[in-house]
C-alpha cells in the first residue's frame, strides 16, 4: 500500500473491511432461509485490496477488477500476484473481471499469448469464473474466439486456435498472412507499447481508452505492412468460399478505420516534433494538414 495508509493500492480510500463485514452479515441472513444460494460482488475501486481483518462469507464470490493485459509489465505482474494471494487468503471463492474491449483503440489490441499466460495463471490459483468486458469488435475477432476458448480451457494450443480460426475465416491459402498481420499487432501491445506514455506502470484498473498517445510509438509503416498483409489476404481468399472471400474484405475494411486514424492522427504528431527551419517546410505542413483532414472525414 502506497501513500495514504488508508488508502488502496489504486490511490481510493480503502473499506473492505467495512464493505465485507456488512456483505458477510447479508450471506449470513441469505443463507439461513436459502442455503444452497450465491452472493457475488466486485472487488473494485475502494474494495480493490484484501480485507486484512475479515475473512469473506465462504457463499460470497468476489470478482476481482483488473485489465491483466497490463501484467506485460514485470512490476505490475508482480503487483497484481500479490493481490493475489492476499485475496485468495481471505476469499475461498475469487473470480476475476476482466478488461478485454479493444474498439475504443485505434489499433487492434492483440495480446493472444500474454492473455494465455495469465489465465494459466488463474487457473493454478483456484479461481472459480472469469468475466471479460468487451466491447464486441469484429476487427478484432480472432481474440474473442481465442478468450472463449482459453476461457474453458486455458491449457489449449494459443497458435493452433487461431491458426483454426484463421483458416476457417479466410481460407487456407490467405490464413498466413492474417496470421502475420495480427502478430504484427500483438507484438505492438505486448512489447512496444511499454515505452509509450500511454502506458503507465502506475495504479489503474484499466488501459486507458480515452488516452491516444500510444500514438507516439505507432508508425506509418506499421499501416503501410498491415495493409500489405489484407491485400495479401483478399487476394488469396479469392479462390476460397464466398463467406470467406466476404469475411476477407470485412477486416480490410475494419483495419482502414485504424489507417484512417493513423492518417488523421500521425501528421499533427510528427508536426509537434517537427523544428521549421524553412519556408517550404512549413508550406508542407499545410498540405500535410489537409490530408489529415481528409482522413479524419474518412474515419
Amino acid at each position: 500500500m502506497r501513500g495514504n495508509p488508508n488508502n488502496n493500492w489504486l490511490g481510493m480510500r480503502h473499506i473492505s473491511e467495512h464493505f465485507f463485514r456488512w456483505a458477510n452479515r447479508v450471506a449470513e441472513l441469505v443463507c439461513h432461509e436459502f442455503p444452497d444460494k450465491w452472493l457475488g460482488c466486485l472487488g473494485y475501486a475502494n474494495v480493490f485490496q484484501a480485507p486484512s481483518e475479515t475473512t469473506v462469507h465462504p457463499r460470497i464470490v468476489v470478482y476481482h477488477t483488473y485489465d491483466r493485459h497490463k501484467w506485460i509489465h514485470p512490476d505490475l505482474e508482480q503487483a497484481g500476484h500479490q493481490m493475489a494471494e492476499a485475496w485468495q487468503a481471505v476469499c475461498p471463492n475469487m473470480a476475476w473481471y476482466d478488461y478485454t474491449f479493444g474498439c475504443s483503440f485505434m489499433a487492434p489490441r492483440i495480446y493472444h499469448h500474454h492473455m494465455a499466460e495469465y489465465l494459466r495463471y488463474g487457473r493454478d490459483m483456484g479461481i472459480m469464473g472469469i468475466n471479460g468486458e468487451s466491447c464486441h469488435n469484429w476487427a478484432e475477432a480472432p481474440k474473442y474466439y481465442l478468450m472463449a476458448r482459453l476461457y474453458w480451457n486455458p491449457d489449449i494450443d494459443v497458435d493452433a486456435v487461431l491458426n483454426e480460426w484463421y483458416e476457417l475465416a479466410v481460407g487456407v491459402e490467405a490464413a498466413p498472412f492474417l496470421a502475420e498481420y495480427y502478430n504484427l499487432w500483438e507484438t505492438f501491445w505486448t512489447t512496444r507499447i511499454l515505452d509509450s506514455s500511454a502506458f503507465s506502470p502506475a495504479a489503474q484498473q484499466w488501459l486507458p481508452i480515452q488516452n491516444d498517445t500510444y500514438f507516439d510509438v505507432l508508425e506509418t509503416a506499421d499501416f503501410i505492412v498491415s495493409r500489405r498483409f489484407l491485400y495479401q489476404v483478399v487476394a488469396k481468399a479469392a479462390t476460397a468460399t464466398d463467406a470467406q472471400k466476404v469475411r476477407a474484405h470485412m477486416l480490410l475494411k475494419g483495419f482502414e478505420y485504424y489507417e484512417a486514424s493513423a492518417q488523421a492522427r500521425l501528421p499533427d504528431r510528427d508536426a509537434g516534433r517537427m523544428e521549421i527551419t524553412s519556408e517550404a517546410q512549413g508550406l508542407s505542413l499545410i498540405d500535410v494538414a489537409i490530408l489529415s483532414a481528409e482522413a479524419q472525414e474518412r474515419r
